[in-house]
């Protein structure tokens, strides 16, 4: 009997399959600009970096690289770049400009200028609306009513079999 409420409450979630996905995009949404609020709110410190460069770098290799603070040179090793900072990082390996943003009080927890200006975008945006029949709701309402078929077929043959 209970896989067959679950039938019910899955296909239902696929009729609402836009409701559920608008839900999903808000959650994402909000992580992301929670997100970008710490970071702002981290007071972080704008410097120059000296990277040390590495031919062979590609994303998802650590880097490592010099700060410049107050209280002189500080360097930072095995620092693994976000996504957002992959081509940054690849471009400064080439000779382009390195920027990092830290924490005076503990420098080694910081970030690169693509983060920083990233979380900065993201405050300054309105929220974007999310595109009807995207890949999510469409993804829902298809494997929510296979799922609801799956359940329904288990819970009917389990009710039979207990009542023969």
């Amino acid at each position: 009997m209970l896989l067959i409420l679950l039938a019910l409450v899955c296909l239902t979630a696929s009729f609402n399959s836009e409701a559920v996905a608008d839900w999903y995009w808000d959650f994402i949404y909000k992580g992301k600009v929670r997100a970008a609020q710490e970071l702002l709110k981290s007071d972080l410190r704008r410097t120059n970096g000296q990277l040390d460069r590495n031919p062979s770098w590609k994303p998802g290799d650590t880097i490592s690289f010099k700060i410049y603070t107050e209280n002189g040179e500080v360097p930072i090793t095995g620092y693994v770049p976000r996504p957002v900072e992959n081509g940054y990082v690849s471009n400064a390996q080439r000779g382009g400009h390195f920027v990092v943003y830290y924490r005076p009080l503990v420098p080694r927890q910081c970030v690169l200028e693509p983060s920083w200006s990233s979380a900065q975008s993201l405050m300054r945006k309105p929220k974007p609306s999310r595109v009807p029949g995207d890949g999510v709701s469409r993804y829902l309402s298809l494997w929510g009513k296979v799922l609801a078929l799956i359940l329904f077929f288990f819970g009917v043959t389990s009710v039979a079999k207990n009542t023969m």
